[in-house]
């Protein structure tokens, strides 16, 4: 959160604890797993706490294409491109792309999901599809 990986790394090793609750740290920070776990116990009660969501307040999931890569991509940014859509899009569709080249020697096959059609990436409230049904409620 406030503190990245090598803050904890090194407070770890300075304190030498082995566990995140052992560390002494600011205030803000070693509130953050808490914050987490209470974030996560909100959302799987969400009517306990005054939260009734309809259909038509969660986003639609984005249908997907998969198309198989098995050379070098020189930019994925063109990558990209070339097939309809945003280094953003691409990025936020397929987490394990690092930078912007794929070095790929060996000749491995990768699986790159794009959006399926320019229609999955508009909202449609008539076709929702409810990632958790149990955020729903029915209230009459």
């Amino acid at each position: 959160y406030n503190a990245g990986k090598r803050r904890i790394t090194t407070s770890l090793a300075e304190q030498q604890v082995d566990d995140y609750f052992d560390l002494y740290l600011n205030e803000e920070t070693s509130r953050y797993v808490y914050r987490i776990l209470a974030c996560k116990w909100v959302m799987e009660h969400l009517q306990d706490y005054g939260f009734y969501l309809s259909e038509s307040d969660l986003y639609q999931p984005i249908d997907y294409r998969k198309v198989v890569v098995n050379k070098a991509v020189a930019s994925w940014v063109d990558f990209a491109k070339a097939q309809g859509c945003t280094f953003k899009q691409l990025k936020e569709a397929n987490l394990w792309i690092k930078g912007n080249v794929l070095t790929n020697s060996s000749g491995r096959l990768y699986e790159v999901k794009l959006p399926a059609n320019d229609k999955a990436l508009q909202f449609d409230e008539k076709n929702l599809k409810t990632h958790h049904q149990a955020w729903i409620y029915e209230g009459k």
